[in-house]
């Protein structure tokens, strides 16, 4: 990965996703060592270095010893400001140590320091994967397949926190994996929650990480109560072992939004005034019906990065490979489920991946009427990225090594990588 990323990352192609603003906020806390207000104004660091990157940045002047926010995009918002600052803070250490022992900037130190973002997740993936019984082969085969499609590229050599959200969203699965035999459910769940209450201060899109783990924990209780195939007799000793995934599931939820919405603003204080973006936004809205459908026809584009933004290293093709790859790999691992292990852990494994595919259609919707009834309506297909990198880490842990879904994934891996590479090299800039 960092053979990928570092290099795209230092030679510039950025995302066209709000990277100067998620850039500000880093740069506050390692040069200015301070938390911005939330819809605060772009500092001083950002803006010095976007009015001299080369291109028009609003009407900032390169050379002018303070800069203007008034005379940035959106009169300076930075809409970064409203998430809380955990990816921020986090990513900040690593950008504050890149910068004090290399020549780089602060801008590409925090491009450095998000790369590596990328690089923990593709570890975790394999991790993870053999955890849960895979085939080391496929464990590495789907780090490979989530780590290397166009977007996540795109969003880890850039300054981004989607990179940070899959690796959240993971790290929710893998503890509550790691937690299974505990025999309190309480305890399980309770700390694999609060993992998850923390995988949403990183971002919101991490909320996959709470819905597998209680796909996965409602899969677990059913069969612990179960036993060997048997019937589940004591409904109220049932509903009790229910309660702890579907209580805690409702608190880390509720705690998010009251951290966010009302801890967040009273801790950091918050800048009067309107957002010009929000504003703006909002104006030129289009029906809600429209927002509605547009993830659903637009899904496989999180396997695409933005026109114009691939520095002539990836290309389409891979878009279609991954997605007929992840869903048929999926749908067949699903059809071969009644012929696996009839144990706890096989069921969390079904249950995962039928809960990830649940959110896949569910979270969309969801997201898009959230906002509307928060602030102002919006989709990106960016937003689903954490979903889909742990739907690739599911279905690789169905693939053994006599697996026929195994082998078409390496040659379809193997293909695929020979072929961007070739495409990608004959697009490439001269």
């Amino acid at each position: 990965m960092a053979v990928v990323t570092i290099p795209v990352a230092l030679q510039g192609a950025g995302t066209p996703y709000d990277e100067y603003t998620h850039f500000d906020f880093i740069a506050r806390v390692a040069a200015d060592h301070t938390i911005p207000l939330v819809n605060d104004a772009v500092g001083q660091t950002s803006l010095q270095y976007y009015s001299c990157a080369g291109g028009a940045f609003g009407n900032l002047k390169c050379g002018a010893a303070v800069q203007d926010p008034n005379d940035a995009p959106w009169d300076g918002d930075s809409a970064a400001t409203n998430n809380q600052p955990t990816y921020y803070v986090l990513t900040a250490i690593p950008t504050w140590f890149i910068y004090h022992a290399t020549p780089a900037g602060w801008f590409t130190a925090a491009r450095v320091a998000n790369a590596l973002w990328l690089m923990l997740f593709a570890y975790m993936c394999v991790i993870a994967a053999c955890w849960m019984g895979a085939f080391p082969a496929a464990a590495f085969g789907g780090a490979l397949l989530a780590s290397i499609n166009p977007m996540m590229l795109l969003q880890s050599s850039s300054v981004s926190p989607d990179p940070a959200a899959c690796v959240a969203a993971l790290a929710c699965v893998m503890v509550w994996w790691r937690l299974r035999g505990s025999p309190s459910s309480w305890v399980r769940v309770g700390i694999a929650g609060l993992t998850a209450l923390v995988a949403l201060s990183v971002k919101e899109t991490a909320v996959v990480g709470l819905f597998a783990i209680a796909a996965m924990e409602t899969a677990w209780i059913h069969r612990t109560l179960r036993g060997a195939g048997g019937a589940v007799a004591d409904r109220v000793r049932a509903a009790k072992a229910y309660l702890p995934v579907a209580v805690l599931g409702a608190a880390v939820l509720v705690l998010h939004i009251v951290g966010h919405s009302f801890i967040g603003p009273l801790l950091r204080g918050s800048r009067p005034g309107h957002s010009t973006m929000a504003d703006s936004l909002a104006a030129n809205q289009p029906a809600l019906s429209e927002l509605l459908a547009g993830p659903y026809f637009d899904l496989i584009k999180v396997f695409t990065s933005p026109t114009g933004q691939q520095a002539g290293l990836w290309f389409s093709a891979y878009a279609l490979v991954l997605f007929m790859l992840a869903s048929g790999g999926t749908m067949s691992l699903l059809m071969q489920a009644p012929r696996e292990p009839h144990t706890a852990d096989a069921s969390s494994i079904r249950a995962l991946r039928m809960g990830i595919i649940g959110y896949l259609l569910i979270f969309p919707a969801a997201f898009i009427v959230a906002t509307s009834h928060v602030s102002v309506a919006f989709w990106q297909p960016r937003y689903i990225l954490p979903g889909a990198a742990l739907g690739l880490v599911a279905v690789s842990l169905g693939m053994g090594r006599r697996s026929a879904i195994f082998w078409a994934g390496v040659g379809t891996i193997a293909a695929l990588i020979f072929l961007a590479f070739v495409t990608g090299g004959l697009q490439a800039p001269a």
